[in-house]
């Protein structure tokens, strides 16, 4: 299939007419995309804007209206307590990174079995 006068210029897959093509030294969008009108790549700004978003938790008592942080500390303040070691170490290091003023939440008793403090 050929397309123009001259019949050694091919159209097809992957090749298309060169009427179509860009020019030497011309780009598709010259003026490029506009500052400030991407996505940020901001990790920090990313995870915040997550990590904010609003959660509808469903409990005893209705629904609350939560951030997902919160939501996610308390998921793992709950598998801490139904005995997930892991999760006991990371919101262990999540409460040195926040710490309070409070004097009485700085005062933490972990019991363990016996089994638990062998291994």
């Amino acid at each position: 299939m050929s397309i123009g006068n001259n019949d050694k210029e091919k159209v097809g897959y992957r090749r298309p007419p060169k009427w179509t093509q860009f020019k030497r030294g011309q780009s598709g969008n010259s003026k490029g995309r506009p500052p400030g009108s991407g996505r940020s790549h901001d990790r920090a700004e990313i995870f915040w804007s997550v990590a904010l978003t609003p959660f509808h938790l469903s409990t005893e008592s209705g629904s609350l209206k939560i951030s997902r942080l919160e939501a996610m500390i308390r998921k793992l303040t709950g598998m801490a307590l139904d005995g997930d070691q892991g999760a006991s170490r990371l919101l262990h290091e999540l409460r040195k990174l926040f710490p309070t003023s409070d004097p009485q939440s700085r005062d933490l008793v972990f019991s363990i079995s016996e089994d638990d403090a062998k291994a």
